[in-house]
């Protein structure tokens, strides 16, 4: 949160955490990475009263070339599911409905014309219903 990787909001029985693409996955790649595991671990911990989790990955507009990638709804999708994943397999969030959404490019909240933009962009959003 201090050098604001991480967004936190809280509202109306809800809690959404933003996790920006550098503190989440490297670049291209649905690999969690060491902070992002840090950051679930710690979610599991105040999201165990929750009713339903939504992680919903996004990405920049600049198309992937090559990889396992088809697209950046398939890479997007592919975030959410990995932290789905992580939080399923924790054990700790029995009767919890988990959902991971892919928004791909469709939703930006930066300028996709500059770099610090496109950063802005590749996010994940994990919103917790109590």
């Amino acid at each position: 949160i201090a050098n604001g990787e991480v967004q936190v909001e809280r509202k109306d029985g809800t809690m959404k955490l933003t996790i920006g693409s550098g503190g989440a996955f490297a670049s291209g790649s649905a690999d969690l990475t060491a902070q992002a595991n840090e950051i679930i671990a710690r979610l599991e911990q105040v999201s165990a009263r929750a009713k339903r989790i939504v992680v919903t990955g996004h990405t920049d507009d600049v198309p992937v070339s090559g990889g396992a990638y088809a697209d950046n709804w398939d890479l997007a999708s592919a975030r959410a599911q990995s932290v789905v994943r992580a939080l399923e397999q924790s054990g700790k969030l029995e009767g919890t409905e988990l959902l991971a959404v892919s928004k791909g490019e469709t939703q930006p909240i930066a300028d996709n014309t500059t770099p610090e933009g496109r950063e802005k962009n590749r996010r994940i959003e994990i919103e917790i219903e109590y």
